[in-house]
């Protein structure tokens, strides 16, 4: 799990889909949370705000166990998996629901 606890913090950025001809399909601002709890029911925890410029807000939180060896996801958002190939790498599988309700306006 070392690999994935690299990824313990805050990160704020924005997020890009594009497509193939490098035209973006969705653009948003984007701050992440990512803590990997000592107590409580999940060993793992990812807080998402996302905002759009024309008001729009959503956001959630994403818990996870840790079993043998493997990172699982089972909530309204996602089901999935996750585990370290190497020191480097992380595979992420999995399907999920995009949540696009607006949580305030500005």
């Amino acid at each position: 799990m070392r690999s994935l606890t690299r990824h313990d913090g805050m990160w704020e950025g924005s997020y890009h889909l594009i497509d193939h001809e490098g035209k973006t399909l969705v653009f948003h601002q984007s701050r992440v949370e990512v803590r990997f709890p000592q107590w409580g029911p999940y060993h793992y925890t990812q807080k998402n705000h996302f905002w759009w410029p024309d008001g729009r807000e959503v956001g959630g939180e994403d818990p996870a166990v840790w079993r043998d060896g493997i990172l699982q996801w089972d909530n309204a958002l996602i089901r999935g998996t996750a585990w370290a190939v190497d020191e480097l790498s992380t595979v992420l599988t999995g399907s999920g629901t995009i949540r696009l309700a607006r949580t305030s306006t500005s």
